[in-house]
């Protein structure tokens, strides 16, 4: 019996659909007043159905590709994923906005629940109130609560720091793997407390080590 569809053919199709796709994508980007939740959905599809091919070999390598910043491209598909986990429709979590949305997809990691129970939190809370939850929910309280530095340096010097963070973030390695199985860097935080922990152990720079705690 004929093959009502070789393997060639069906590359060629397949091949159709991802250059439509990237088309699209390509049209998102361009255009401003296009909504952030339809180029999330369009980069997740493109993801889960592999339309990154033939072009590229990984999604990672398509992300490079497009006229977006990659950690927007990831943001945009890990809330889609956390979303999805949870079986939040578009239609719930649409009108918290992008920055609420960020903050419930730090909890991917979390039960289904707690992603259900963050997305209705988000609708009665400030920002301020509602990542204050989510810290809570990942443990990042006490100690382990984040903060922020502000640090303003002359523009010849910033140079110099971001090597170190570089230097600091080679000598720590990978932290862990993103869902591709990619290794994932330390953050820009975490090298420089690597830096200021090498310095305050050194005795030639701090003599008294009782007054240091790590």
């Amino acid at each position: 019996m004929e093959q009502l569809n070789p393997p060639a053919i069906v590359g060629e199709i397949e091949a159709g659909i991802a250059a439509k796709k990237r088309k699209q994508l390509t049209t998102l980007i361009n255009n401003i007043n296009s909504s952030n939740f339809d180029l999330m959905d369009l980069l997740y599809e493109i993801k889960v159905n592999e339309y990154f091919k033939p072009k590229c070999d990984t999604f990672n390598e398509y992300v490079q590709s497009i006229d977006i910043k990659p950690g927007t491209a990831y943001y945009f598909v890990r809330i889609k994923e956390a979303m999805g986990k949870a079986n939040v429709p578009r239609e719930t979590y649409e009108p918290l906005g992008m920055s609420r949305c960020r903050m419930v997809a730090q909890l991917i990691d979390k039960e289904p629940e707690v992603i259900v129970k963050a997305v209705e939190t988000a609708k009665t809370s400030t920002l301020k109130e509602f990542q204050e939850i989510v810290d809570a929910a990942l443990g990042n309280v006490g100690e382990e609560a984040m903060g922020w530095l502000n640090v303003k340096i002359k523009k010849a010097a910033l140079a110099v720091v971001q090597q170190a963070i570089g230097l600091a973030k080679k000598h720590i390695g990978s932290v862990g793997k993103d869902s591709e199985g990619m290794s994932i860097d330390c953050s820009d935080g975490q090298a420089l407390e690597a830096i200021a922990l090498d310095w305050l152990s050194d005795l030639a720079n701090n003599p008294d080590k009782s007054k240091f705690t790590s």
